[in-house]
């Protein structure tokens, strides 16, 4: 499922799940995204899903987006990127983060083959739950 992944300063990152056409996030407890910051607007930005891709746009054109640490005002979401909102910074994500038991680590593997399996176990997950959309 694609995710928002917030690094956080203290304590573990948190993912937001994107599950909506369209996502807003801003300082308002009215978004799906809320962040008590005080350099966001009350409703900053908007990820929206059109069927095929995920783009950005600002909700308000006081607040500034940053896509990869450049200012932007709207855009296409790649698997990877960064959206930075004052001090905050999101990563996107199209891939669910694999669960670490699902990769082995006692096989001898090196570091780089254990991240390509992983990748390889969320490819195989992803085709695994199209599969099953498209047979509903």
């Amino acid at each position: 499922m694609p995710s928002l992944k917030w690094m956080q300063e203290q304590g573990p990152p948190k993912v937001y799940p994107i599950y909506k056409k369209i996502t807003s996030i801003g300082r308002s407890h009215s978004n799906d995204l809320a962040f008590p910051e005080a350099q966001l607007e009350q409703f900053q930005a908007q990820i929206v899903f059109d069927g095929r891709d995920f783009q950005f746009r600002e909700a308000d054109k006081g607040g500034q987006i940053l896509l990869n640490g450049k200012k932007k005002r709207r855009g296409r979401l790649q698997h990877g990127d960064r959206l930075g909102f004052g001090t905050i910074e999101l990563q996107f994500s199209i891939f669910e983060d694999a669960p670490a038991a699902t990769v082995p680590t006692s096989t001898g593997t090196s570091p780089q083959q254990a991240d390509e399996l992983a990748g390889m176990v969320k490819l195989s997950e992803f085709n695994a739950r199209l599969m099953e959309i498209r047979s509903v």
